[in-house]
């Protein structure tokens, strides 16, 4: 696993990575991801019309929020009715469950938009 500062994100060019986490819903940020080399993304992304879009996996998050592919009326009414915690739905978009883990946390903290998560190499999936 890499964590970068947003102020850090050229190094995140020097390598090829399994899956890049994208959880962030600006532009700025889609448009950087298009020039990370990776083989699979979870996430927010900028499409092949300039808009932003988010990846199937990545839906029950992003449903709910201001890209959503409802538009925001839904998308806030999805919120409301919406009972998973934030790591329930990332979790189980990555294809795990769960389980109270410990965070994993930069020995700098940034506020986290400027954060950007990598996870690498085949990670390990628990169990439903």
């Amino acid at each position: 696993m890499r964590c970068l500062s947003w102020e850090q994100r050229d190094q995140a060019l020097e390598k090829n990575y399994d899956l890049v986490i994208n959880l962030e819903d600006d532009v700025e940020t889609a448009l950087f991801i298009k020039s990370v080399q990776y083989g699979r993304l979870f996430g927010a992304y900028v499409d092949g019309a300039n808009r932003m879009a988010y990846s199937e996996d990545s839906r029950r998050w992003f449903d709910l929020s201001l890209i959503s592919r409802f538009g925001r009326s839904e998308a806030d009414r999805l919120k409301l009715l919406n009972r998973r915690t934030y790591q329930d739905l990332i979790f189980d978009g990555l294809g795990f469950c769960f389980q109270g883990e410990n965070y994993f946390l930069p020995d700098q903290i940034r506020p986290a938009w400027q954060v950007m998560w990598q996870l690498l190499r085949n990670p390990v999936r628990s169990g439903r």
